[in-house]
């Protein structure tokens, strides 16, 4: 019942990752994988469809795509894919920013997150200096995030 409009766009990749997801709890990996190639194709038409609007459902299956192939131990496929949903993360946040006029970047939890699991892979594949670098990045990102949800929340009082 999903169409082509551009929220059924974004709902269909959403449906499509969840669907991989649990394909892949299933044990069924290669249909797996198949579905989360189509999230990320469905996900790219939507940036193109939004002149680069719309990064975070790309991010998002991104995002799932990497836990994915971490779990199947495919690191540098998985690396590659956190990258890409770092990047995605990051760029929806300056647009968000620039949008709303925010003088000081806002700090995303999900870029903390992707940053760990950035550093997984760095532990996994024997690079602890780059696998540091990642989690001292995620840690300071999140202090940054909870300084500035407390000024938000000091600010609604």
């Amino acid at each position: 019942m999903v169409g082509d409009e551009v929220r059924d766009v974004l709902t269909r990749s959403g449906i499509l990752s969840s669907l991989a997801e649990l394909r892949h709890l299933e044990g069924k990996d290669a249909e797996s994988e198949a579905m989360h190639h189509k999230a990320i194709s469905v996900a790219e038409e939507l940036v193109e469809l939004n002149e680069g609007a719309e990064y975070m459902p790309l991010g998002w299956a991104c995002h799932s795509y990497a836990k994915f192939l971490f779990e199947l131990k495919r690191y540098a496929e998985a690396e590659k894919y956190f990258l890409r949903s770092l990047d995605m993360d990051i760029k929806w946040h300056k647009k968000f920013d620039v949008d709303f006029q925010r003088s000081t970047p806002t700090a995303s939890e999900a870029e903390a997150t992707i940053r760990e699991e950035l550093a997984k892979v760095m532990r996994c594949t024997d690079r602890v200096p780059e696998s540091e670098k990642f989690e001292s990045e995620a840690a300071e990102i999140r202090r940054l995030a909870e300084e500035q949800e407390r000024l938000r929340k000091d600010k609604a009082r």
